[in-house]
């Protein structure tokens, strides 16, 4: 049983999305972007903190793309199929 091409598709999108944004976070905190010098609230679980980012990163893709998934395979093969009266 293969994977059906739409649902491939969108999982790699999502795959390369989360990784952007998760690269983009790693690259921040290497490059000084987000440091506890530039944020306003200075503490271990800053927002600014590039870990925090690239983990929050990571688990929003994650829940979307999960939810995108469950709502493509709910509407490709519907259970409950409309009966029209005769008309």
């Amino acid at each position: 049983m293969e994977v059906p091409a739409p649902l491939l598709n969108g999982s790699i999108t999502y795959l390369v999305l989360t990784l952007l944004t998760c690269f983009a976070g790693i690259g921040m905190g290497v490059t000084g972007k987000m440091s506890r010098e530039n944020s306003s609230y200075v503490g271990r679980f800053s927002p600014n903190n590039p870990l925090i980012f690239t983990l929050l990163a990571f688990m929003t893709g994650l829940c979307l793309w999960m939810f995108w998934a469950c709502c493509w395979l709910h509407q490709w093969h519907i259970l409950v199929v409309p009966t029209y009266g005769a008309e």
